[in-house]
């Protein structure tokens, strides 16, 4: 029997912006909902959709995907108001694609990611990730487990481009950086699951989402990038393509408008690596990285 919906949810900084402006709606076969022109989650002023919702009015799929989106990010936890309108949004997209032939694919970074682990402080923002709770949504409402397709990222490049995107937005300045790490580890400490360096204890994310009853597919990014067939790598239906012949964003750390050298960020990825060890996580960050991500030095 086939998955009721497949849920793409990143990681963050792994081609997923890439894949969800054009390799999913251009070249793969099953029903998309994923973000348009506008981000993930709902703007105040789109509060409406919630209410058309409600109404059982026609919505296109981007806006399910975004309530959803939105619904995920804000539940915490337990089964307050934002849970239940995850259920409602996720049940009509189920109910939508139920005659499809293919399994629909929910795609979004944001469901790996929360406000606080963006931070530089802590914030009431400091939750689990969105994808905790959508799994929990979409087995109360079906008997069959999601598939969740997670891209795996080196550890230290990973967790180095994520905050070089903080700094490219403007949200911090590159010399918070120790700042940025020891308050990740506190958050990580006081919520699991709930930080950037979740994303780095790879069996650990798999383990934790499987135990939830969900179908994991893990991804090594590097393979993605480097796959002449990327859908099938991702173990969806569709026209063979290369990331290499797309149109895409940055997939390094080094770009010009970051203003940041590549002799920089080998300067802050060997400073993150004597963070982690002086914290004693460095072992077990790698012990636990997704095969060993072949044992690789990015």
């Amino acid at each position: 029997m086939r998955a009721p919906i497949i849920i793409h949810a990143g990681l963050p900084r792994t081609a997923t912006t890439t894949l969800q402006k054009t390799l999913l709606p251009k070249y793969c076969h099953h029903p998309l909902y994923t973000k348009d022109r506008m981000s993930s989650m709902l703007a105040t002023n789109e509060y409406n959709l919630l209410d058309r919702l409600e109404k059982g009015q026609t919505l296109t799929k981007s806006e399910i995907a975004r309530i959803i989106f939105t619904s995920a990010s804000l539940t915490y936890g337990g089964e307050d108001e934002w849970y239940f309108k995850l259920l409602k949004a996720t049940e009509k997209l189920l109910l939508e694609e139920k005659s499809s032939e293919l399994p629909p694919i929910l795609s979004s970074e944001s469901l790996t990611l929360t406000i606080a682990s963006y931070n530089i402080r802590g914030s009431a923002a400091g939750r689990q990730f969105g994808i905790i709770p959508l799994i929990k949504a979409v087995n109360k409402l079906t008997n069959e487990p999601p598939k969740i397709i997670l891209c795996f990222r080196d550890p230290i490049e990973h967790f180095c481009s994520m905050f070089l995107r903080i700094v490219r937005q403007g949200i911090s300045k590159k010399n918070d950086f120790n700042k940025y790490v020891k308050y990740q580890f506190r958050l990580e400490n006081n919520l699991k699951y709930s930080s950037n360096i979740s994303h780095l204890y790879h069996k650990s994310l798999i383990k934790h989402l499987e135990d939830l009853n969900s179908i994991v597919v893990p991804i090594k990014y590097k393979n993605l990038l480097q796959s002449s067939n990327a859908l099938r790598l991702l173990n969806l239906e569709g026209d063979k393509i290369s990331l290499s012949k797309l149109k895409k964003e940055n997939h390094h750390l080094s770009h010009p408008e970051f203003n940041v050298s590549i002799e920089q960020i080998k300067h802050l990825q060997l400073g993150l690596t004597n963070v982690f060890k002086a914290l004693n996580i460095y072992n077990k960050i790698y012990k636990e990285a997704f095969l060993d991500m072949d044992k690789a030095i990015f």
